[in-house]
């Protein structure tokens, strides 16, 4: 009785078995909120599945206007100072060595710094295989699989706390003064506003 939409134009497939309906729609490798991303909207038998539920509604949050409350958390439970870089590879077989053993790469130094390490009293490495971002064919050496953890360890954010914010603010739409200008101050669920 079920039927799907999306907005979502994306071209891709996935593939899954012994999955309950569920776990099918997010929840495990393949679903289809892994491999699409997106929003979902449940309408009693109507599945619908948004590249972004909501609307920017450019309304504003402000000191001194609407905003109450306002909480930050920071949590450095998945922050990592350094990155152990390694990658694999099996060499080609030859006529002395038939069947080669997988050999992996990794640097002499052992581990790349993040840039803000010293700002943690703990040293803490994230252990990462490489091994994917070299191309078919490409050799692999220490000075590659460097340059490919320093690249990393400057773009991937997995040396930065994760930051969580709960804002409070006074519902404008309902107050008499802003009766004629309600529409424009409405919020609904997933809608993008701004902070200040």
């Amino acid at each position: 009785d079920f039927t799907g939409q999306s907005d979502i134009e994306t071209l891709n497939s996935t593939s899954l078995s012994l999955v309950s309906i569920r776990a099918a729609l997010g929840g495990v490798e393949g679903s289809l909120l892994d491999v699409y991303g997106g929003e979902y909207e449940f309408d009693n038998f109507i599945v619908k599945l948004h590249a972004h539920r909501g609307r920017e509604t450019g309304i504003r949050i402000a000191y001194g206007k609407n905003l109450t409350d306002l909480k930050q958390d920071r949590s450095i439970s998945e922050v990592y100072t350094a990155v152990y870089p390694y990658a694999k590879y099996t060499p080609e077989a030859t006529d002395a060595n038939p069947e080669p053993t997988e050999i992996t790469v990794t640097l002499p130094e052992k581990v790349i710094y993040s840039q803000y390490a010293d700002r943690y009293a703990h040293s803490r490495a994230y252990i990462k295989d490489f091994t994917e971002l070299f191309e078919q064919g490409e050799e692999i050496t220490v000075e590659k699989l460097r340059a490919k953890a320093q690249s990393w360890a400057k773009s991937s954010g997995f040396d930065v706390p994760t930051v969580s914010i709960t804002v409070s603010f006074k519902t404008l739409w309902n107050s008499p003064e802003y009766a004629k200008y309600a529409i424009l101050e409405r919020v609904a669920l997933c809608d993008t506003l701004s902070v200040y």
